[in-house]
């Protein structure tokens, strides 16, 4: 089986480089049920990874800006008075279950907990589900 970091470099190599992999992958690991999972944990780690790195990317991210969703170009200006319109880069999500139909890798992640029964907002594993 392969690890998350496997996956990651195998899939997406572009961000595979990334120093802040490591990171990335403790960071998601704290959210996603190892139990609920499976055997196909090390695959949902990753495939979560690859699409908060790709939701970065499209928001215009590099490794020193992330591209958090906000900083939007400016799209309408006025000097007297001074106003200021900001797009917001990439829309604003909803759920979890909108942002993760944003990149394809986040859908594949939605598939996954289909088939593993996972709701998207599923916070804690029932104990039935751990055995």
């Amino acid at each position: 089986m392969l690890s998350a970091l496997q996956i990651v470099a195998l899939r997406a190599p572009q961000f595979s480089s990334s120093p802040r992999l490591p990171g990335m992958i403790s960071y998601v690991q704290e959210s996603i049920s190892q139990s609920a999972f499976g055997e196909s944990y090390e695959n949902a780690v990753a495939l979560k990874v690859m699409h908060l790195f790709t939701i970065e990317k499209m928001n215009g991210g590099t490794e020193t800006n992330t591209g958090i969703i906000g900083s939007g170009q400016i799209v309408s200006e006025t000097e007297g008075g001074l106003s200021r319109s900001y797009a917001v880069k990439g829309g604003v999500s909803s759920s979890e279950d909108d942002d993760l139909r944003r990149t394809g890798f986040g859908l594949e992640y939605l598939r996954l907990m289909k088939t593993t029964n996972i709701s998207a907002f599923q916070k804690n594993v029932p104990a039935w589900l751990q055995k």
